[in-house]
């Protein structure tokens, strides 16, 4: 495969990471597409502003210390909430255990008594067999009753096509951008859990510098 060969396979699944996660950091695209190269960061740029120009791709800057956010259709709203979610799949995708692989990623799925932020299904080729986990992400003060509502959630069954799959009831990520909202979080595991669902709370830094490789011996998660 030649050089212009590689450079559009690359751009269409730059294509395809935005049409599935909504908007993407230029840091997020070289994590999900040019992590195994030196200058992976430089040809992330590149392939983007292509894309850019191209008008396959609209960007934006949030803030002045802010990095661009590049996007296809409309600008998703709750912008800072979906990219924040967004780390959350560039760390799956990063700390999958040998021989397996993200292999779907839902959001914004309804299920009544709440919807969810995500739902992860990550398979894994050996066994055949996929493991499910939900992600929420947390960066408002509003009242957090995620632990609650997962809990009605299991008690009330889950009607969905994945659910005969999953052996056990998927355990939920926590993710936060705040130390006082993550002992909110853990005290409401603690004292609002009475089906014992398996919880693991996470700092929104910790999984970015996890996702990019920054941390030595990665703390994976607890299912």
């Amino acid at each position: 495969m030649n050089t212009v060969e590689k450079g559009c396979r690359r751009d269409r699944k730059i294509l395809r990471l935005l049409d599935l996660l909504g908007a993407l950091t230029t840091e997020q695209v070289r994590l999900l597409c040019f992590k195994e190269l030196k200058a992976g960061e430089r040809k992330a740029q590149h392939r983007l502003k292509r894309l850019y120009d191209l008008g396959l791709v609209k960007r934006l800057r949030p803030s002045l210390d802010s990095p661009n956010v590049y996007y296809t259709e409309e600008r998703p709203s709750q912008l800072e909430h979906v990219i924040a979610r967004n780390w959350v799949y560039c760390y799956l995708v990063a700390t999958c255990r040998p021989g397996e692989r993200l292999e779907s990623w839902l959001t914004e799925e309804d299920y009544g008594v709440l919807r969810a932020d995500a739902l992860a299904r990550i398979k894994n080729y050996p066994t055949d067999k996929s493991r499910f986990l939900f992600v929420e992400v947390e960066l408002s003060d509003n009242r957090f009753d995620k632990v609650r509502k997962y809990t009605q959630l299991c008690q009330q069954g889950i009607d969905a096509w994945w659910a005969d799959e999953a052996e056990v009831f998927p355990p939920i990520l926590l993710v936060t951008d705040s130390l006082t909202r993550l002992e909110r979080m853990r005290r409401a595991v603690r004292d609002e859990n009475p089906l014992g669902l398996r919880f693991d709370v996470r700092l929104l830094d910790d999984l970015r510098r996890e996702a990019a490789g920054w941390t030595r011996n990665p703390l994976r998660l607890s299912f």
